[in-house]
């Protein structure tokens, strides 16, 4: 398979951070190097529209300092937790159990409880962004 430059230092250092008995197979490979770009485009992504909703979407706008440390924060957490809604569905967790048996009843309040994080993580950012923005009183 070939893959360009750059996929290839981003696999070789991917590689290298996991311990020698994890390097066997290219399809191992492949998946991590796909979990590692896919972490890093949804960071990228919600980096850019966490600072885009944070500056013209909000009632005070956030100096860009600020602005781009909360987001970029933000953002990371987010492409995280996506990743890891990811993992529980390819994982194939039986969540039904709770709810009598029914999977879909379960799997609704799943993904509810992920979609309240999701808000309550891009609200923490933002108050965070905020927090960041105002001046340290005292300070000169």
């Amino acid at each position: 398979m070939h893959l360009p430059a750059a996929a290839r230092h981003v696999l070789a250092w991917l590689r290298a951070s996991l311990p020698a008995t994890r390097r066997r197979l290219a399809a191992q490979d492949v998946m991590l190097l796909a979990a590692g770009l896919s972490f890093w485009a949804a960071w990228l992504g919600g980096w850019v529209v966490l600072a885009v909703t944070y500056r013209a979407f909000t009632p005070v706008p956030v100096a860009l300092g600020p602005l781009l440390v909360a987001s970029g924060a933000t953002g990371s957490f987010l492409a995280g937790m996506s990743l890891g809604w990811v993992l529980l569905l390819e994982i194939g967790v039986e969540v039904g159990r709770a709810y009598g048996g029914s999977e879909e009843l379960g799997a609704a309040v799943l993904f509810l409880l992920y979609l309240f994080l999701v808000q309550l993580t891009c609200l923490v950012g933002y108050s965070w962004a905020l927090d960041l923005h105002r001046p340290v009183r005292g300070a000169q």
